[in-house]
């Protein structure tokens, strides 16, 4: 028998309350609260889902776009064997991160990353709500270490944003992010994203800087062991780095490996073998990292900024910005074979003298090497010894130096011939320009008299290529500097004839005249000198660009003309120091009046090469018999050729239009028959001239003349006919207002009618009556004959000038 458990008087109880009125009425408020909850409810999950899939921030939108902010710009160099280009230098402000497309990257990368992160990622809208389920369900249970549950979407939203912070409301408005950004975008492109955009560890950020750092690879070269080990760091980088906690690494790699195998990512015997390898595997840490970035680099660097400055209308401060921080890739004309031998050379302190100043400082130095057929710059080094900061002071670039000597091909020989002025082989008197006969002083402190064009490079005279100047005109010299060879550096006030001798105001960087020099082996032509060819933002897209920019700035027989005579300097000239041993060069010395600037600029068919050598403040330098860039061009040059297996090249054949000719060394003319009669011997010189100005008419300098061979001196009427000698004369007369030693006064005799009084001294010339009170002619050395004196062993009691037979 069933027994009642409610007792008889309960049961009235609620029989009579049933009945009641007051319990009608709270039936109803009950049932209407149950029924306004269950449509609040409703009405609530229909807002949530609403706002869900309409939800809009134009914050992370904002960010997204920005996603190439703080990414790493990379510098490349072309590999000259492989003809590929190789990363040699990486930039970043705080955050080492390079930015790389996922179809690129091995399906490993992928792989692992899904099935540790998130591994409903490819089924679930942005929000694995069963996880976020046992997120809150936990929290309601007292557990506050972290709300979890978070998507791979999720969680790039936090390392775009930085917004770390733990509450309910931020995770509810990551939700509405996930949510949003899965509508927007695919799959690939979050996952791309987020592994461009997580933490590996310090600085490093994405996985190509990853793999750069512990395994010095390429993402894309990275292994199923060498994905799951990067991978594995992003949990937790101070627990998982490598380098700090290698087998803390590898169990989380083994635990990746594993959940792979389970997801159905790899087979049994990829996860087998990857075990085996796991237990081998090496992390190899990049050396290159921290190191300081050479004076190329730091020149690419300035450059981009400033062509971004022009070229975009960027500030420069914020084209700063877009270098370091924009993932920009930079390529450019560095030769690493070249700069590594320049690097090498510079800072082994064997190859420079041993000279100091008197606070114990030594001097600096700086060279340039550039390709002249395409003016690609492959080269740079800034200063000597150990690089110890990132683009400071580069003398290569940034040091205005007084060029000296090496300024006279580029701004009077080459200008010159071009504009007809002279020719290859044209005579030019080395004497004093001015009439006290005070400048210019020649280095060896003598004046040579009437010098080809060849024996004035040969000899870095001064005299000369002042006299050509004031010819051309400075103001036509300063115009082909400037616009033609783009020497920047020049101001009106260099409009003078110092300028011949690279006396200028402020001075030139061994870049400008680097490139001004390789017009000599490149037929004429000038190439605008550029050291990158291409700037890419982090998507592709071309930013700047550089093409070879060829002008023609003189003539291929002008740049010849001058050329084969910077060729004979190196052979048997002032540049015998620099002459290689590998294969043929050319070039030029420059050492400034004041002695506190030496310069080599000079060439080989494959390459133009400038160098300097100098204290940081100007000061003379001292106990240097030989130039110091003379034997770094050597050096630097021969070990080039070798390393590249260059060996006994020739320059360009003479262009067309050019004559070869022997000219006489007093008129520049062909020989004629009383060249040979000159008490010097025949003088001669051969070279190449254009067809333009090729001299015709043999010479026209030297006439004949009698000498009395009892005093070898000019002969007069008072002198026996059998002791008449014919020599020639030169027909050249000067002036000056100061008694000047020239070394050919005792030749020089202009053409004289009979009627012309002779005067009698046994060291002024017969015609030193054509000069008023305080003029004199060039005055002879007094250990020689001086022919154009006259005679007196026989009385020269009123002599007449005999006539020419």
């Amino acid at each position: 028998m069933k027994r009642n458990i409610i007792p008889e008087k309960l049961k009235v109880w609620f029989s009579n309350l049933r009945k009641s009125k007051g319990y009608k009425i709270f039936k109803k408020i009950m049932l209407g609260t149950v029924s306004a909850g269950i449509t609040m409810a409703i009405l609530l999950t229909c807002s949530f889902v609403f706002l869900c899939y309409n939800y809009t921030d134009s914050d992370i939108d904002i960010a997204f776009e920005n996603l190439n902010l703080d990414y790493t710009t990379v510098i490349y160099a072309k590999n000259t064997q492989t003809g590929k280009y190789e990363a040699v230098e990486e930039l970043y402000k705080d955050e080492n991160r390079i930015w790389i497309s996922l179809d690129t990257l091995p399906k490993y990368i992928k792989d692992a990353t899904i099935a540790i992160e998130d591994r409903r990622f490819e089924k679930h809208k942005g929000v694995d709500w069963w996880r976020t389920g046992q997120a809150v369900f936990k929290y309601a249970l007292g557990d506050r270490s972290g709300f979890g549950g978070s998507t791979l979407t999720q969680q790039l939203i936090k390392n775009i944003t930085g917004d770390g912070a733990r509450s309910i409301e931020r995770k509810i408005k990551e939700i509405l992010r996930a949510l949003y950004i899965e509508r927007k975008y695919n799959k690939d492109q979050i996952l791309e994203y987020y592994l461009n955009t997580v933490t590996f560890g310090g600085t490093c950020q994405g996985i190509q800087s990853a793999a750069k750092r512990y395994f010095n690879k390429d993402a894309t070269e990275l292994t199923l062991v060498e994905a799951a080990s990067i991978i594995g760091i992003t949990n937790n980088p101070s627990l998982y780095d490598p380098f700090l906690k290698e087998e803390n690494n590898k169990n989380r790699a083994r635990t990746i490996m594993y959940t792979m195998l389970e997801e159905g990512f790899i087979t049994q015997e990829e996860y087998d073998a990857a075990k085996e390898e796991l237990e081998a595997l090496t992390y190899i840490k990049n050396t290159d990292s921290g190191s300081k970035q050479s004076y190329f680099v730091d020149h690419v660097i300035t450059q981009v900024i400033d062509d971004l400055v022009k070229e975009k209308g960027y500030t420069k401060e914020y084209a700063t910005d877009v270098v370091y921080t924009k993932g920009l890739k930079i390529y450019t004309t560095m030769d690493n074979d070249v700069q590594s031998v320049m690097d090498a050379v510079f800072t082994n302190d064997a190859n420079f003298p041993p000279t100091k100043n008197a606070k114990g400082e030594i001097p600096r130095a700086a060279m340039v090497i550039m390709d002249q057929k395409t003016g690609d710059v492959l080269g740079i080094v800034g200063d000597r010894g150990e690089k110890t900061i990132n683009r400071g002071f580069n003398y290569a670039t940034q040091g205005i130096r007084q060029p000296g000597s090496t300024m006279k091909p580029i701004a009077v020989f080459a200008p010159a011939i071009e504009k007809g002025i002279i020719n290859a082989a044209s005579i030019i008197d080395d004497s004093p320009s001015n009439n006290d006969g005070t400048w210019p002083h020649n280095y060896n402190g003598y004046y040579s008299g009437l010098m080809s064009v060849r024996q004035a490079l040969l000899q870095s005279n001064n005299a000369v290529p002042v006299r050509i100047i004031q010819k051309l005109g400075a103001d036509n010299s300063v115009n082909f500097l400037q616009n033609e060879l783009h020497l920047t550096t020049l101001v009106e006030n260099d409009m003078n004839p110092s300028l011949a001798l690279g006396g200028i105001s402020h001075g030139a960087t061994v870049l400008e005249m680097t490139a001004a020099y390789q017009i000599f082996p490149n037929q004429g032509l000038y190439n605008t000198p550029r050291v990158y060819t291409k700037v890419e933002s982090y998507d592709g897209r071309t930013l700047l660009e550089k093409e070879v920019d060829t002008t023609q700035v003189v003539s291929a027989q002008t740049a010849y003309s001058v050329h084969q005579f910077l060729f004979e300097n190196n052979l048997y000239g002032t540049g015998t120091p620099a002459k290689l041993s590998t294969t043929v060069s050319a070039g030029k010395t420059g050492t400034t009046s004041d002695d506190k600037d030496r310069w080599f600029i000079g060439y080989t068919p494959e390459y133009t090469c400038g160098a300097w050598f100098g204290f940081k403040v100007g000061e003379r330098l001292t106990s240097l018999s030989v130039n110091p860039c003379s034997k770094l061009f050597k050096l630097v040059l021969d070990t080039i050729n070798t390393k590249k297996g260059i060996s006994n090249t020739e320059f360009a054949p003479v262009p067309g239009g050019m004559s070869q000719i022997t000219y006489c060394l007093d008129s520049g003319m062909p020989v004629g028959d009383a060249c040979a009669l000159d008490p010097r011997g025949l003088r001669t010189e051969t070279c190449w001239v254009s067809n333009e100005s090729l001299p015709t008419e043999t010479c026209t300098a030297h006439h004949l003349e009698y000498i009395c061979t009892a005093s070898g001196k000019l002969a007069h009427s008072n002198c026996p006919k059998e002791n008449l000698k014919q020599i020639a004369f030169v027909d050249f007369e000067r002036q000056f207002s100061a008694e000047v030693i020239v070394g050919d006064a005792q030749y020089m005799l202009p053409h004289l009618d009979f009627s012309t009084p002779l005067f009698s001294d046994p060291v002024w010339p017969v015609y030193m009556d054509r000069y008023g009170e305080g003029k004199f002619p060039g005055k002879p050395t007094g250990s020689t004959t001086i022919y154009n004196s006259l005679c007196t062993a026989h009385n020269p009691a009123n002599p007449a000038l005999l006539p020419a037979q």
